[in-house]
């Protein structure tokens, strides 16, 4: 896992990214948080339900120590020893104290770091830099750019694999019929028209597609 800040104050005040790179897939699933200290309620408990909804146990989760909360020294000492202690120690209760994942986090020292939730995360935002400024909207819509660049991300095949990390931890096949171009005009159905067959009464509003709301085939 990985935190990445940044500059553009989203819709909804969200100013931080948290992402989810699962080892064995490599699914990745992305989080948008106001303050770094929620962290474990706006990202790490819906990743957990996430995955126990699709019956996987999280069984290790590890972070590195770069500057989100953790210094980049060798020896590991933290630039605020409080705040990552208890961070480290809300990771570890939420794991551990959960029946379903009993999992442990364990942050690794930059050497032996492989980076790969860094790697991803800046992979996904260099995808929703392109498709803010392809579809000339603003930046203020990052996290929904975001979460569709790991949507389509997430339904790519692995080469070794020949299947995608939606498949591997759904069990569903891919539906790549519902893709859509970010950015482009949809049509919005108006629910419960009592109107709709008289003619000239609208039946939708037009809207800019920037993702699904659940996450889907």
């Amino acid at each position: 896992t990985d935190i990445k800040d940044v500059n553009t104050v989203a819709l909804g005040g969200h100013r931080y990214c948290c992402i989810f790179v699962d080892e064995y897939s490599g699914e990745k699933r992305v989080y948008a948080m106001r303050r770094k200290n929620d962290l474990v309620d706006a990202a790490l408990r819906p990743y957990l339900a996430y995955m126990k909804s699709m019956g996987h146990q999280v069984k290790l989760i590890t972070s590195d120590r770069g500057s989100n909360y953790f210094s980049n020294n060798k020896g590991g000492e933290t630039r605020d020893n409080g705040f990552a202690a208890r961070l480290e120690s809300r990771f570890s209760t939420v794991l551990k104290d959960d029946p379903f994942h009993r999992g442990i986090h364990k942050p690794i020292p930059v050497e032996s770091h492989e980076k790969r939730a860094e790697s991803a995360i800046n992979e996904l935002f260099q995808s929703a830099d392109a498709m803010l400024f392809d579809a000339r909207l603003s930046a203020v819509l990052w996290p929904a750019a975001v979460s569709y660049a790991a949507f389509i991300s997430n339904r790519i095949p692995c080469l070794h694999r020949r299947l995608t990390p939606y498949e591997i931890v759904t069990g569903k096949p891919t539906d790549w019929s519902k893709i859509r171009v970010f950015g482009s005009s949809v049509v919005e159905t108006i629910p419960n028209d009592a109107f709709k067959k008289t003619p000239g009464v609208a039946r939708g509003r037009h809207r800019i597609f920037i993702g699904f709301a659940n996450d889907r085939s």
